[in-house]
């Protein structure tokens, strides 16, 4: 005998299983989505190399901290920061598939426009911290280096722009390749020599070295500093973790510049101890200088100042008239929908509403079993009453 209280609370249970079912629905369309936007489905972090373009210094403070927070652990990626050898070319090092991104300058336009499949993801200073560091308080001018030694990297294109721009004619220099040794400068075996204002200056100053900087935003160019890139082979195939990388990156920019004191810590426990406490911090300061996140976000590119950055070169011979820098820039913009793995997610939900239908169908003929039992027990009842009565008259 089938006992029908069993079905009667029959339509809220209908409505937790619709309620349920549903919910089921949303969340395998969801997850088919995450799975796409995500490279942790599978619970394995892809490890990356991000190649700096020198030492471990404040420099690079935002990719320690995007490390130290996890920032780069929750969006996917084990990451190692290789620090830069003497001379080495970032670009190259990115390009040639030693590392998956890589830290570089201006001359990424200049490498863009002539051809090479660099892209740019954020730029982090928003005034390029290169200038010459010369011997001596007099000197004003370029043309002031006239007969002198120049102790120059073949990546400062920003100096030679600022060269041309000024009509300072190469043959009237010494170039004297760069050994990175600031000695040859404070020695006098060179008169000149290729500096950060964020770093090399103050090493000067503390060493109370006379001395003058030259920039060439003295003449106009004011360049980007240090830009976070790619190469054009991993924006188009994997462009969803290139863009969870920029993320990461900029996340840990943003702690950093708001903990200098902890970066600076972080960088002397993990990474280097080549540079004091003190020039960290001071790096910092004069960082937040030249970054300005007060008033711009980090990471922030202006299209037309990176086409600014291309006509400077283009107009001192040192690109192409007919460069082009289409696609130079990484395109933020959500990718479509992944419909095969929505579809996915849709029929799962599919089979889930299939399954309600079966058993609230399965549900119903139970209950048209129960009133049938019950009718059946009541015409018994009613029977056996009969019967009692009969035999009572008897």
């Amino acid at each position: 005998m089938i006992d029908a209280s069993v079905f009667s609370s029959h339509q809220p249970c209908r409505a937790r299983i619709a309620a349920i079912a549903f919910a089921g629905l949303l969340a395998s369309t969801h997850a088919g989505t995450a799975a796409a936007q995500d490279g942790t489905v599978s619970g394995t972090l892809q490890p990356v190399t991000l190649q700096l373009k020198w030492k471990h210094q404040f420099q690079f403070a935002g990719y320690y901290a995007a490390v130290e927070k996890g920032y780069y652990r929750n969006a996917g990626f084990d990451v190692s920061i290789r620090e830069a050898g003497d001379g080495e070319d970032t670009i190259a090092t990115v390009l040639t598939g030693k590392a998956e991104f890589g830290v570089a300058s201006s001359e990424l336009a200049q490498k863009r426009g002539m051809g090479a499949p660099v892209v740019a993801l954020a730029t982090i200073l928003q005034h390029s911290a290169l200038a010459l560091a010369v011997r001596g308080s007099s000197t004003l001018t370029v043309h002031d280096l006239i007969g002198k030694r120049l102790m120059l990297t073949p990546h400062d294109t920003e100096l030679f722009a600022y060269f041309k721009r000024e009509g300072l004619p190469e043959n009237r220099i010494t170039r004297v390749p760069m050994n990175y040794r600031l000695d040859e400068l404070i020695q006098g075996r060179v008169d000149a020599f290729s500096v950060y204002t964020t770093d090399q200056v103050w090493l000067l100053r503390k060493a109370n070295f006379p001395h003058s900087v030259l920039s060439p935003r003295a003449a106009g160019i004011d360049f980007y500093g240090d830009t976070l890139f790619t190469s054009e082979a991993q924006v188009q195939n994997n462009k969803q973790q290139v863009a969870a990388f920029r993320d990461a990156s900029l996340q840990g920019w943003r702690y950093a510049m708001g903990h200098p004191d902890e970066i600076a810590d972080l960088i002397l426990a993990k990474y280097s101890q080549r540079l004091t406490r003190e020039h960290l911090l001071h790096e910092a300061g004069e960082m937040q200088r030249l970054m300005q996140p007060g008033l711009i976000e980090i990471g922030h590119m202006n299209p037309g100042r990176w086409a600014s950055i291309g006509e400077v070169y283009a107009d001192l011979g040192m690109l192409p008239r007919s460069y082009s820098l289409k696609g130079f820039l990484f395109d933020t913009a959500p990718q479509s929908r992944p419909w095969p793995l929505i579809a996915a997610g849709i029929a799962i939900g599919l089979v889930m509403l299939s399954l309600l239908f079966w058993i609230v169908r399965l549900r119903r003929k139970l209950r048209i079993l129960a009133a049938e039992s019950q009718e059946r027990q009541q015409e018994l009842r009613d029977l056996q009453t009969k019967e009692a009565g009969a035999t009572q008259d008897i």
